[in-house]
């Protein structure tokens, strides 16, 4: 199989292969009547355990056990006086209650407090309520889904072998000077493109260029559309409610359009619309 198969194969991005190829490809040295003979060959196990190396290097444990005794402290001098925490660990070092390897920096510090792993808050700091926190980040609230999820997708769409299943977008030229909008619909298993002009980037202009597009095949249209994968953008939130008797309508999760699977072709096709738009453009 070529990598880019094998990635298909595997459901993860082709970058990720070659990384893994790399990673686990090593050189061999036997000797065979008295001769070095090199061989380059790829090993999983090689790979595994470079990843397990990598991953353990990566990682920068907190330092609040080894300073927990600073920390009590620095947390009652913020409860109590309100001092910042770059007063508390200035006083400290003038004070000279710990030594420099027993405390942790003022941005540090901050970062507990963030955390969330020390009694003092933010809205115990006087100057700190008014700046931006780094809290833990949390995950992005998922807008509705505006169809059938991608979850639900039969599988044999998955393999590519079967024609017919198509996915769509909407490219649109520079926002700031209201260039044209085109539709582009690729067929998973051989990869054609349909490009179809748009009057917007709204419901109605989606929904009159997929209709025309399927008018265009008539009594061939149902066999040649089985399915249509979107992502949640709002010019498809109609898509389902129009199609949905004709053929299988999917939308992948919010905010996840790369998980529509020819998301290399995507973006090659986005740039061809694109072209195409400047070319309309200067022979209006």
């Amino acid at each position: 199989m070529s990598k880019a198969e094998i990635a298909r194969k595997l459901g993860v991005c082709r970058a990720n292969k070659y990384n893994e190829i790399k990673r686990g490809t090593t050189t061999q040295v036997k000797i065979v009547n008295g001769k070095r003979i090199y061989t380059t060959k790829y090993f999983a196990a090689t790979g595994q355990a470079i990843t397990e190396r990598n991953v353990a290097r990566s990682r920068n444990s907190l330092k609040v056990k080894r300073v927990s005794a600073f920390l009590e402290y620095a947390d009652q001098l913020m409860k109590e006086t309100k001092w910042s925490p770059d007063v508390v660990i200035g006083r400290t070092l003038l004070d000279d209650k710990f030594r420099r390897e027993e405390m942790v920096c003022a941005k540090t510090l901050y970062a507990y407090i963030d955390l969330g792993l020390l009694k003092t808050r933010n809205s115990d700091l006087v100057s700190k309520t008014s700046r931006k926190t780094k809290a833990v980040p949390k995950g992005r609230k998922n807008k509705k889904c505006l169809g059938e999820s991608i979850e639900k997708r039969p599988q044999h769409i998955e393999t590519r072998e079967e024609f017919g299943h198509f996915e769509i977008d909407s490219v649109i030229g520079r926002k700031d000077k209201e260039d044209d909008v085109l539709l582009t619909l690729i067929e998973r298993k051989t990869r054609r493109e349909f490009i179809f002009k748009m009057d917007g980037k709204d419901a109605d202009s989606v929904n009159y260029a997929v209709e025309t597009i399927l008018k265009n095949f008539g009594e061939l249209a149902p066999k040649l559309f089985k399915s249509i994968t979107a992502d949640n953008g709002s010019e498809f939130s109609e898509l389902a409610e129009k199609f949905q008797k004709l053929m299988g309508i999917y939308f992948t999760h919010p905010f996840s359009s790369w998980e529509r699977g020819t998301y290399t072709d995507m973006d090659v096709s986005k740039k061809v619309a694109n072209l195409i738009l400047q070319f309309t453009k200067n022979h209006k």
